[in-house]
């Protein structure tokens, strides 16, 4: 009598079927056994979709991070950027998401910063400034809500933890080159997000995204051996639904009341249900529980303080439809105050020790000037600094120019109460260094000390210095460049200890070249000599801003209050005749610049 098959046979046999359910990826079995435990778990392959079982997506492609090149080159970022999951195949809205990183081998971990991007744009940062400058070799990182612990500001090993983000100084870069993402919501301690908050709620299926940064100079490359990987657990009752949200005005003024209206559909519109709006986490008042209207919106009315607000509306969802959320980031400035050529922001603000202002960047907003720069000055007012060493001030154009007017100047000893600093070209000598600074003009000055300056984003990565670091000065960095628009300053506390700083106000200050008096006049006449009346004639500077105005009932016309030495290009335009354009470089009034229609142009009478 032949023998049946012994228990290694079965055993056998029970690992080729599970092994077909991943080869051939059979979708029809449910199966409610955690795979990640089994150890043959490697495929990157596996889309098993289930309205009620987790499902894991991996991609197992090493991912490589870059050093940061230097202080004013943007952060080193991973390769690939970013690392991408296909999630497909799941039904119902997202209850759970976690992800694994697999072998993180880093000199630097506190370096690093994790963010995870969903298919409809939501952002978390992952993991950022957490660790310490020693080290880890072949690390595996589990980032659950429900894990014990944050990650560690110390050395980390492979574990569990709940998403985490530190604030490692006030110039700490967490910022994301393209395509990475602009914001990223932050983890606690920095925030409040959690990979609930950020993602609960939306449609699971479409490409993940995870974008890693190096955000500071030293330990060179860091790998991630493993690739990484991400788990979705979906809720099947309630269909899913998407959320924007926009302002009616942005940016805003302080004082002014801005409206934010939301919207909500699910392929169609969603007319039921409430919103609740929050700004930077926190509720706005009056703007909980909003009922949702016929066409799918809610609105929220409300003023804002000077800064930068990132506002939330999340649809709270109901039994037939699950909650979403969408994000934008307001802008409130204080309003420009105008005298002459100065242009002042009084609204004030703080700058955290070892951090950065409250209000950040403060803006002004310049308008309404002819011509382009040819010098410029910068006034901070009513400075109550206790360690004028740990301030960096950035200032930076409408055009996106940018130089570091102040790096740790002055003392680390010696609080200063009241201080204004006036910073141009023409002052006679710099801001001192090591020695205690007193009210007065200096030129731009860039003392660098220690670590290079970085500034969170969204200020710029790149940026000029001024001596001693540099070689910038105000006009090497605006002079020629167009006044209006938005000038923006940024600020920050580098160091620990001394407590914050308080600014009551900026200015900015400019020199354009004025031409009082200076006109351009003539008339448009017919080739029969007849004046055209409502002809429209415009005039071109070499910026390429225009004026126009309409001829007289006897053709004629005339602009004032031109540039001395501006090269303009005059041209007239009429329903019924064309004209040729005329170049002018003006160096006094002129008069008798006519136009005269081309004859054998005229369209009818």
């Amino acid at each position: 009598m032949k023998k049946g098959p012994g228990p290694k046979f079965h055993f056998s046999l029970k690992l080729i079927c599970i092994s077909l359910i991943f080869v051939f990826q059979i979708p029809a079995i449910s199966l409610a056994y955690d795979f990640r435990q089994l150890p043959f778990f490697a495929g990157p392959t596996l889309h098993q979709a289930s309205s009620s079982l987790f499902t894991v997506f991996p991609n197992s492609t090493p991912i490589s991070i870059a050093d940061r090149a230097g202080a004013a080159t943007p952060n080193g970022i991973s390769t690939p950027y970013p690392s991408s999951i296909l999630v497909s195949g799941m039904t119902g809205t997202v209850s759970d998401v976690n992800v694994t990183i697999n072998g993180l081998t880093t000199a630097r971990e506190r370096d690093l910063n994790f963010a995870l991007v969903s298919p409809t744009g939501q952002t978390l940062m992952l993991m950022g400034d957490a660790g310490d400058l020693f080290g880890t070799t072949s690390v595996n990182l589990t980032f659950d809500d429900s894990a014990a612990a944050v990650v560690p500001s110390t050395a980390i090993t492979t574990g569990t933890y709940r998403p985490t983000d530190y604030l490692f100084s006030g110039t700490d870069s967490d910022d994301f080159p393209a395509p990475g993402p602009g914001t990223v919501t932050n983890s606690a301690p920095e925030g409040a997000a959690t990979l609930a908050s950020a993602f609960n709620g939306i449609a699971p299926n479409g490409n993940w995204h995870l974008y890693i940064v190096d955000d500071a100079l030293g330990g060179g490359a860091s790998t991630v051996s493993g690739g990484w990987s991400i788990d979705v657990t979906t809720a099947g009752g309630a269909a899913a639904t998407t959320t924007t949200v926009s302002s009616n005005v942005n940016p805003a003024l302080t004082g002014q009341t801005i409206t934010f209206t939301s919207s909500t559909t699910s392929g169609s519109t969603v007319n039921t249900g409430t919103v609740s709006f929050t700004d930077n986490t926190v509720a706005i008042a009056g703007c909980s529980n909003v009922p949702v209207n016929a066409s799918g919106s809610a609105t929220c009315m409300t003023t804002r303080p000077e800064g930068r607000h990132t506002i939330t509306a999340t649809y709270n969802g109901t039994a037939s439809f699950a909650t979403s959320n969408g994000s934008m980031t307001q802008v409130v400035n204080s309003p420009t105050v105008v005298n002459g050529l100065q242009f002042c922001n009084n609204g004030g603000f703080s700058i955290a020790d070892a951090g950065a202002s409250t209000v950040f960047p403060s803006n002004i907003t310049v308008s309404g000037l002819v011509g382009v720069v040819t010098s410029l000055s910068v006034q901070l007012n009513g400075m109550n600094v206790p360690r004028t060493s740990n301030l960096d001030f950035l200032l930076v154009g409408p055009g996106g120019q940018a130089i570091q007017i102040i790096s740790d100047t002055g003392d680390s000893v010696t609080a200063v109460n009241p201080l204004t600093l006036n910073i141009s070209d023409a002052a006679a000598s710099q801001l001192p260094n090591g020695t205690p600074i007193v009210s007065g003009t200096y030129r731009p000055t860039d003392i660098n000390a220690g670590a290079p300056d970085t500034y969170p984003a969204p200020a710029p990565g790149v940026f000029t210095q001024a001596a001693p670091s540099g070689a910038a000065t105000l006009a090497s960095t605006f002079v020629a460049t167009n006044p209006n628009g938005n000038w923006a300053l940024y600020a920050v506390d580098d160091s620990v200890g001394g407590g914050a700083t308080a600014v009551t106000g900026w200015c900015v200050t400019f020199a354009i070249p004025t031409a009082a008096g200076v006109s351009v006049s003539g008339r448009v006449r017919s080739a029969d000599g007849r004046g055209i009346r409502n002809a429209t004639v415009m005039i071109t500077n070499s910026q390429g801003i225009s004026r126009r105005v309409m001829t007289t009932a006897f053709g004629g016309y005339q602009f004032d209050d031109l540039e001395v030495g501006q090269t303009y290009v005059v041209t007239v335009m009429s329903r019924r005749y064309q004209f040729t354009p005329r170049v002018l470089t003006i160096t006094e009034d002129l008069s008798d610049v006519d136009f005269v229609a081309e004859p054998t142009t005229t369209r009818g009478e």
